[in-house]
């Protein structure tokens, strides 16, 4: 008998899966998360900037502090 692994036994239905990419811009869902990650781990903004520079993403600390405020989108 095939045993059941965990992602056999999660199933979301395709109706029930939601993203509204509009209201999460006008909400500024994106800049609250990377102000939370940001101050949890007592990042500053030269040290995030420097830090997601690291991973490929090139902001300035200015650009972040945007992102944060949710003055730029993009």
């Amino acid at each position: 008998m095939k045993k059941k692994t965990a992602l056999t036994k999660m199933h979301i239905a395709p109706s029930t899966v939601c993203y509204d990419a509009v209201a999460a811009r006008d909400s500024n869902e994106v800049g609250l998360i990377l102000a939370a990650v940001r101050k949890r781990n007592g990042y500053s903004l030269v040290t995030f900037s420097e830090l997601l520079r690291h991973y490929g993403v090139d902001v300035s600390d200015k650009g972040i502090s945007k992102w944060e405020k949710g003055v730029s989108h993009s």
